[in-house]
């Protein structure tokens, strides 16, 4: 027996309604005094008023033959509109997802992994557009294993869901064309939360609601069983959910998984909470009701381990708005910042809130997610046979644990360099420049003129930070024709008392791909430096001559 309603009292931050937001001065809102409006707000968690869509079987366009063989309309019409009114509950959604979070208490105690804490809700909420988003974190990080994707897929491989071992990621936006392709086929995807408004659509919506409805069709409440009484399996209900279409070209996917029609159906301000419509028709409505009633709803660890995700996926956005407010007011430290991590938090996801056109728009960019030209960067992870925006990740997680503070888990994740900037910044970049004492030079010249003089002074860490933005490792210096391994060598030879830097120096570039043959102006290479001072060894002998 369900329960009708959840209610519950929380203390929300309510945005002001202004049209141009979003045509304002990003770092001068971040500057600015807030205004917001802050209540305690009374919030009743339960399926919208109207009665659940219905579709009729005249209003479907179905494929001729499915790979499994063939389905009337009538037979799915039936399937997807007991699927609406499961997904149209937040209530029922709730507790098809309570085994879920049962197991992934239980999986978190065998591999000691601990999340819950007292500060694992969030202390205030945000009024989103048209669902509440989760204040600024109160606790540190934590380090998960990725242990909801592993107990997903083990669930989904039982299903015949991703039977290739893994989860595939959408790294950008992925055509509805190749998206119908792979969830046909059987496959289920999470998507990057560093792309615009995904972070709020959340990473494992689809998937979540999929396994809810596969404890619905386990408990009895969906039934897949056709009019020849074959029971459908996930994948072939997942093929019919996206070959089918409506007469209005709409794919059932996106009518039963995928909408905000019941959102858009309120009116008024869509920042009001007293507009919103608790139907998990939206993966927007979904990851909000997770993210902040989780334990309300009985589902404590799911929250927990999804918040600890969002907030991950926010600390990249707060450092990357960082590195925007510094350049703009030319500082050359984020100590110089006087603005708190909460208030820039805040402002994006106000930002986030005011920037959409429409309730389900996840594109557009913005001054904090992820540059449209770094966005296949990521080394995590590699392409697959749907190309480079669909992507599986190759790193193994990390050990179980905590992270000391934000910074740590930064510098790890490899988004910070070891002094605390942003890999890839343009701060960092500026203040190396000035560190260095370059001038009349620009663009790749300078950074690259920067990293020579690295090497020069035996600056290890400033060395990897550079070549993490992707400077030439063999990089060549005009005037003498040297390289950085040139001068880290020559350097070394000449300040025997400081051998020690120089030889992390000369490490971290044989690493990253020196090549030990360039000559120099002067016909010197590197191989044919004396090195034992430095390893004891010839240089050739530390790894073979491989031109970068």
């Amino acid at each position: 027996m369900f329960s009708n309603s959840v209610s519950v009292t929380k203390r929300v931050k309510k945005f002001t309604q202004d049209a141009k937001f979003k045509q304002k001065d990003f770092i001068n809102e971040c500057q600015a005094e807030p205004d917001y409006v802050i209540v305690d707000q009374p919030i009743v968690i339960q399926a919208p008023s109207t009665s659940s869509p219905v579709i009729n079987p005249d209003e479907l366009i179905v494929p001729d033959q499915f790979s499994f063989g063939t389905v009337s309309a009538t037979e799915i019409a039936n399937i997807v509109n007991q699927i609406f009114k499961i997904a149209y509950d937040p209530l029922k959604v709730a507790q098809h997802l309570k085994s879920l979070d049962d197991a992934l208490e239980k999986l978190m105690q065998e591999k000691n992994v601990s999340i819950l804490d007292n500060a694992s809700s969030p202390s205030y909420l945000l009024a989103g557009r048209g669902n509440f988003i989760p204040g600024a974190p109160s606790s540190s990080p934590k380090k998960k294993r990725k242990l909801l994707d592993e107990l997903l897929l083990k669930r989904e491989q039982e299903r015949g869901i991703n039977t290739n071992g893994y989860t595939v990621k959408f790294m950008e936006f992925i055509s509805s064309t190749i998206a119908d392709q792979i969830i046909a086929n059987g496959y289920l995807f999470s998507e990057n939360k560093q792309v615009s408004r995904v972070v709020l659509h959340g990473s494992y919506s689809h998937r979540l609601m999929v396994e809810a409805l596969a404890d619905a069709a386990k408990q009895g409440e969906l039934d897949l069983k056709l009019d020849s009484q074959k029971v459908l399996s996930f994948p072939q209900l997942l093929e019919i959910l996206v070959l089918v279409k409506t007469k209005l070209g709409f794919s059932l996917w996106e009518k039963v998984l995928d909408t905000v029609e019941d959102t858009q159906c309120m009116s008024g301000n869509p920042l009001d909470p007293a507009t919103y419509n608790y139907s998990c028709r939206s993966p927007f409505v979904m990851n909000s009701i997770l993210l902040c009633f989780g334990k309300t709803l009985g589902l404590p660890n799911l929250q927990s381990y999804l918040l600890d995700s969002h907030y991950k996926a926010m600390s990249q956005m707060i450092f990357r708005a960082k590195e925007k407010i510094g350049l703009a007011k030319g500082f050359l430290s984020y100590d110089d910042l006087d603005i708190t991590d909460e208030r820039i938090y805040d402002i994006c996801m106000e930002y986030f809130s005011t920037m959409a056109s429409h309730f389900g728009e996840v594109g557009g960019n913005t001054p904090f997610t992820v540059p449209d030209n770094l966005i296949l960067t990521d080394s995590r992870y590699e392409g697959t046979v749907w190309g480079p925006s669909v992507a599986r990740k190759i790193t193994e997680p990390k050990q179980p644990g905590q992270y000391a503070n934000w910074s740590a888990y930064l510098k790890e994740k490899g988004s910070l360099a070891k002094d605390g900037f942003f890999a890839g910044g343009e701060l960092h970049k500026k203040r190396l420049l000035v560190k260095y004492k370059i001038d009349g030079l620009s663009g790749s010249s300078s950074l690259e003129e920067a990293f020579i003089r690295a090497a020069t002074e035996g600056n290890a860490s400033d060395l990897e930070w550079l070549l993490n933005c992707g400077v030439n490792p063999n990089a060549r210096r005009l005037k003498d024709g040297s390289t950085a391994l040139h001068q880290a060598i020559k350097m070394a030879n000449k300040n025997e008392s400081q051998l020690t830097k120089y030889q992390r120096c000369v490490q971290v570039l044989l690493t990253r791909g020196a090549d030990i043959t360039i000559t120099d102006h002067t016909g010197y290479i590197p191989e044919k430096y004396d090195t034992k001072k430095l390893f004891e060894t010839e240089i050739s002998n530390l790894r073979p001559i491989t031109p970068f």
